[in-house]
């Protein structure tokens, strides 16, 4: 992983629907002007110059845009941005 490359894990939003993945993927390629790949479990982000709370912002948007934020929250871990599903 390189410096200007971002880790989205998005194992739990897409565990029902690979589409809402997609969806994130060009919402983020759409706001942050850098490219996103879908490798496996994550999406990867490069050539982008955000930072890793203002990416969290956005990715919340987009939960609520969709209407999942009450389902979904979204961690910064050390190394990568993490999308978990809400406990019950």
């Amino acid at each position: 992983m390189s410096e200007n490359e971002v880790v989205v894990e998005v194992s739990d939003l897409g565990k029902e629907d690979k589409e809402t993945v997609e969806s994130l993927a060009r919402f983020l390629e759409e706001k942050t002007g850098g490219t996103a790949r879908i490798l496996d479990d994550e999406i990867r982000l490069q050539n982008m110059s955000l930072r890793k709370p203002h990416l969290r912002v956005l990715i919340r948007k987009f939960l609520h845009k969709e209407e999942l934020k009450e389902y979904f929250r979204v961690i910064i871990s050390a190394e990568r941005l993490v999308i978990k599903e809400r406990k019950r």
